[in-house]
């Protein structure tokens, strides 16, 4: 399982509002010894707060990552083991259930686990309070993740209560002297000549007294702007015409509001989840250059967008093969293997990955499955100057996925990843293991584990 960074988290207790993205936690925090308690919470979602000895600087945000981690992880242990949920539970209930191909994935928009099958949790649950079920969980597990060094036995044990009160919202009255305030989100950062951008937490450039003055800014920060009758941006926009990808504006309600979602060649965000409500029109994120062109804020600046056609659902699909009058592939710019952007390989399809990238799929010979930069290359190509993206390779494609989850049978021919994100200082090449043709020989080359597929022979 990946962890954040503060680590040492020996127990917590807390609440979460899902209506007002509220998160309260009393954590305690042991180094050796040495236990120390403080408090963290959330306020909208956006805005974290904390008190006591219980972070350390530039990892702030950790603090929540590590309970929430354990709660999403305790959830998905329960949603398998009872599916029907707490209303199959009566009295006293033993567990011991077994998955052989389905690993767990969990994560927060800052911090990330995945448990690998075969894994097994055992122990019992009991309903002790009226909406309130106590649980012991022990799970084991064969290996904690696809990372490279990470196959190795795993084992952790659980212990709590999950309830449910009718709202777990902070008090608006609630002072915060003496408390520390940070800002999450997407965070841009100056690294030498160029920027990191990164999810996380940084101190807020703002004064509050009470939780109240935290709503109201961030109220402030989600007005939608104004209804413009005078204008329409309905329509597919995108940064240059000639890509497979851009921002689906489609009307949204009876007032005049727009959903803007990402589409790309494997589909769009779903309006009213993803994306943004907006009037566009005076929109703090959004600058109206024309009817046709305008302007979002994004993390490292403004980026222009430019309506390409009045049609919400064009057809998106990355070309095929080379036009009569396309640049020679010799004279293309690609930081590695210049053989990568001949026509041999094929992009089927890009998703949102549910963090502000793009996953995109792609289908390569079978010659080129062992050839990692052929692999580097083709996803410098797709990916671009993007702060975060990621490629997934396969042979053959009836196992591309049509969606960001990927089915175990998928995922286990799938024959490499490239991934780029702000914390990387380049991009993450991984081969799956069961190209190679000894576990000695993959894990040296840093391979990846995927779930359901064959392991290497071990010598």
């Amino acid at each position: 399982m990946t962890v954040p960074k503060q680590a040492g988290y020996s127990s917590w207790k807390g609440m979460v509002d899902k209506d007002s993205l509220d998160i309260q936690i009393d954590v305690e925090v042991r180094n050796g010894k040495e236990i120390t308690k403080g408090q963290v919470f959330m306020v909208g979602g956006r805005v974290l707060v904390t008190r006591g000895p219980i972070t350390e600087p530039g990892y702030e945000i950790d603090a929540l990552d590590a309970p929430i981690l354990e709660q999403e992880l305790v959830l998905r242990l329960l949603g398998a083991t009872l599916p029907n949920g707490p209303a199959e539970i009566k009295g006293l209930r033993k567990i011991d259930y077994k998955s052989e191909k389905t690993g767990i994935q969990f994560a927060t928009p800052s911090a990330e686990g995945f448990i690998s099958a075969p894994w097994r949790v055992t122990g019992e649950v009991n309903v002790v309070g009226p909406n309130v079920i106590g649980y012991q969980l022990a799970l084991t597990a064969a290996g904690t993740g696809p990372d490279p060094g990470t196959s190795r036995e795993y084992s952790a044990n659980f212990v709590g209560r999950l309830s449910k009160a009718a709202s777990a919202k902070i008090d608006d009255s609630m002072p915060l002297r003496g408390w520390d305030l940070f800002g999450v989100g997407v965070q841009s950062r100056k690294a030498g000549n160029g920027t990191v951008i990164d999810y996380g937490a940084a101190p807020t450039s703002t004064s509050y007294k009470t939780v109240a003055d935290i709503r109201k800014k961030l109220a402030e920060d989600d007005y939608p702007g104004e209804p413009d009758p005078s204008k329409n941006f309905t329509g597919f926009w995108k940064e240059d015409c000639q890509d497979a990808f851009g921002l689906q504006v489609m009307p949204y309600g009876t007032d005049g509001k727009y959903s803007i979602v990402f589409c790309g060649p494997g589909g769009c965000g779903e309006p009213g989840r993803e994306g943004r409500i907006t009037f566009i029109t005076k929109d703090r994120n959004y600058e109206v250059i024309s009817e046709n062109e305008i302007k979002e804020r994004r993390a490292d600046g403004w980026q222009v967008y430019h309506r390409c056609t009045m049609d919400t659902h064009p057809v998106l699909e990355y070309k095929k093969k080379e036009e009569p009058n396309a640049v020679p592939v010799e004279n293309r710019p690609v930081a590695h293997n210049a053989t990568a952007l001949a026509v041999d390989w094929e992009a089927v399809g890009s998703v949102p990955d549910g963090y502000g990238g793009t996953t995109h799929f792609v289908v390569v010979p079978e010659a080129k499955q062992r050839d990692g930069e052929y692999y580097r290359a083709i996803g410098d190509l797709l990916c671009k100057e993007a702060a975060q993206c990621s490629v997934k390779f396969w042979t053959d494609r009836n196992h591309v996925p049509e969606s960001a989850w990927v089915p175990v049978p998928d995922l286990a021919v799938m024959t490499a990843s490239y991934e780029r994100h702000p914390s990387y200082s380049e991009p993450h090449v991984h081969l799956a293991c069961w190209l190679y043709s000894s576990k000695a020989i993959g894990e040296s080359a840093q391979c990846e584990y995927y779930p359901g597929a064959k392991r290497p022979p071990e010598k």
